[in-house]
This record gives structure tokens, C-alpha cells and sequence, in this order.
């Protein structure tokens, strides 16, 4: 049975994660901040829950030795743990600027080089890091998440060089579109105390995020894509998922027109002039 450990399982698309590879008869090692407060993932089959801080090194280098351990090993990681900050970037402090790149960008590296001792070893492993179409795009106010997923790009696609000889694989799966809570209670408000010349243009977007929201696909189908791309056995880094809708649009719309072009189309469409 092969094992995979999944980061950021709490919630989202990281529990449907958790779910899909429990079903196609995987072990798993599912990993969040709070584990005490789980009630369910714990009780499936072959999924072992884990408390793991992305933040915290030596969090990390605990928990994966723990899994490995427990599983026979690991052959899969899926770096999935993220959030992403709203607001001006002239509003973020030291510690949100931190925070923001020490979640999304450092803890995956952090994950990924806690287990490539034991995949380097076998001479075998996988490693998937959940981007985003935001690593491709940039939508107003999403400055320091978008610089996050951009930074994962580059990071993903130098790092398959190093590890292809070792028999270890990259994926890079680029998101779009999932139903979760992203642009709700995950979603890390910058205050913008004294900056009220933002306001408008900020509170204008967020209400057209949370409303497209409703019309992203559920998680547990992006999951299930997902799977299929990470188990396909291939050499091939990137994976826009779900396909079709409004991500593969928005690319297609990217593509056809200049960086001004598509800079005024998209302000036009929040802003409604």
C-alpha cells in the first residue's frame, strides 16, 4: 500500500484530498495545526492524522519522521497547506509579509526537504505542490499571495532538474476555481486603517471574489483530478486544474492580449466602467 502525506487537511481542498486517496486505497498521513479539534479523518481507514506547523521546522522534520515511520515510508507529498492575504499591500505589516511567504512558499520547501533524505534513499518519490492560477495571473488586492505563487512556479520547475536524476518527480498542479473557503474564513484581511483612498477599489473586488465563488467546482472533483494527474506515472510538471470554465477563459483572454490590454479589461470588470 503506498503512502502519501498531504499538508493543510483541516479543511478544503486538502480534506477532499485526504478522502479520495483514502477510497483509491492509499495510506494516509494527513496533517494539520489542530489535529485535537478533528473528528472525522481520523476514523477513515488507513489515514493516520498528524499535527504539523508548516511554520515550524522542527515541527516538520518531527512529524514527517513520525509518518515515515509509522507508514513504512512515504512515497507521495502533496504540499497543499496555504492561505491567501486581501488587501493593500501598503497595508501589510512585517509580520503579515512574513507570514504570508513563510505559509505558502517557505513551509512547502520546508516539507519537501524534510522528506527528500528517504526519497532520495529509495530512489523514488513524488512531490506535488498545489500552486494556483494566481501563480500565472494576478487579480487586484492579492499582491502578496499572487508574489507567493509565482515564487512556487520558478522554485517547482528548477527544482525537477535536481531531482529527475534521483528517480524523483515534481508536480506542480496549477488551481483554479475550487470551491472552498478561500475568499471566506480563510481569506487574511489587511485592515487598511488610514488608506481610504484604497476602499472602493478593495471593497468592490472582494464582493465579486466571494461571488464568483459560488460558481467554482467542489473540491472533491478538483481532488479527484488531482489524483489522476499526480498517479499518471509521466514526467510532465504542470497541471491546470479543473480544466475548462472560467480558469481555462481567463487564460485564453491572458494569452490573446498585451499586459495593458488585459490589466484594464480585468480593473474594468471589478470595477464596472
Amino acid at each position: 500500500m503506498k503512502t502519501v502525506l498531504i499538508t493543510g487537511c483541516s479543511r478544503g481542498l486538502g480534506r477532499a484530498l485526504v478522502k479520495h486517496f483514502q477510497q483509491k486505497g492509499w495510506q494516509v498521513a494527513a496533517t494539520m495545526r489542530r489535529p485535537d479539534a478533528e473528528q472525522e479523518l481520523h476514523l477513515l481507514p488507513h489515514v493516520r492524522v498528524y499535527g504539523m506547523d508548516v511554520l515550524d521546522d522542527a515541527s516538520v522534520r518531527k512529524t514527517v519522521s513520525e509518518a515515515q515511520r509509522n507508514c513504512d515510508g512515504i512515497d507521495m507529498v502533496i504540499n497543499n497547506a496555504g492561505y491567501g492575504t486581501f488587501g493593500p499591500f501598503e497595508a501589510a505589516s512585517e509580520e503579515e509579509i512574513q507570514h504570508q511567504f513563510s505559509t505558502n512558499l517557505f513551509g512547502t520547501m520546508r516539507v519537501i526537504r524534510a522528506v527528500l533524505p528517504q526519497f532520495r534513499a529509495r530512489r523514488r518519490g513524488v512531490v506535488v505542490n498545489i500552486g494556483s492560477v494566481g501563480g500565472m495571473v494576478t487579480f487586484p488586492f492579492y499582491s502578496l499571495y499572487h508574489g507567493t505563487k509565482f515564487a512556487l512556479e520558478g522554485f517547482s520547475e528548477s527544482l525537477q532538474y535536481e531531482l529527475k536524476p534521483l528517480g524523483i518527480s515534481v508536480k506542480l498542479i496549477q488551481a483554479g476555481g475550487v470551491r472552498t473557503d478561500f475568499n471566506g474564513s480563510s481569506l487574511a484581511l489587511l485592515a487598511g486603517e488610514g488608506l481610504e483612498e484604497y476602499q472602493e477599489a478593495r471593497d468592490k473586488c472582494l464582493v465579486a471574489y466571494r461571488h464568483n465563488s459560488s460558481v467554482h467546482t467542489p473540491a472533491e472533483s478538483v481532488a479527484a483530478d488531482i489524483f489522476e494527474a499526480v498517479t499518471d506515472g509521466t514526467d510532465r510538471l504542470r497541471y491546470i486544474l479543473p480544466q475548462g470554465g472560467q480558469t481555462s477563459q481567463l487564460l485564453q483572454m491572458r494569452e490573446a492580449m498585451s499586459d495593458e490590454q488585459f490589466a484594464e479589461t480585468l480593473w474594468k470588470s471589478f470595477m464596472g466602467s
